[in-house]
């Protein structure tokens, strides 16, 4: 098995304990397909760190088109009680995020804080910057690349595997204020 991947579930149990230490108890992860390895990674590390807080973990699953998850994320936000933090484990999951909670009329971050798994260069020019999970893309296509070469190379069967760090990028949407 030779695989290149993120710390999937270290960044978003991360980026979970980042919500709780603003203060939030009522944290809720939007996911996409239930069937992807890296949405059932991210699933775990946000179950583990709202347990690890002794908080029932909110998760819940869409499609990553935008009005399917504009529909979920507005069903979730009408549970009681509500959400006062949104975790969207993928970047496809922040404009429908926006859309639904415009359309409730919840602003962001004051009645709604938003986070994101995946960085964007454009969520910094949002009204409230998306904080988000950062992957490293060019490390991710290095590491790809060099284990290619390793595999053509090696007269091994052996497994491989090169799990990558996230960064967590703090900015408003959560009501900070860097």
């Amino acid at each position: 098995h030779w695989h290149v991947d993120v710390d999937n579930a270290g960044g978003s149990a991360s980026m979970t304990r980042h919500l709780l230490q603003l203060g939030h108890r009522q944290v809720a992860l939007l996911a996409g397909p239930e069937d992807y390895p890296s949405v059932q990674e991210r699933v775990l590390g946000y179950r583990a760190a709202m347990i690890g807080a002794g908080l029932e973990p909110r998760s819940y699953h869409c499609a990553y088109h935008d009005e399917s998850a504009t529909r979920a994320i507005q069903e979730l936000l009408k549970e009681q009680p509500r959400a006062t933090a949104l975790f969207v484990a993928a970047g496809d999951l922040v404009t429908p995020a926006l859309t639904a909670s415009r359309e409730l009329g919840l602003a962001i971050p004051s009645d709604l804080a938003l986070a994101a798994f995946d960085d964007h260069p454009y969520y910094e020019h949002f009204r409230s910057p998306i904080t988000a999970v950062s992957q490293p893309t060019h490390d991710l296509g290095q590491a790809a690349a060099d284990l290619l070469f390793f595999f053509n190379d090696a007269e091994t069967t052996e497994r491989r595997e090169v799990i990558l760090p996230t960064r967590l990028v703090v900015r408003r949407s959560c009501g900070s204020t860097s």
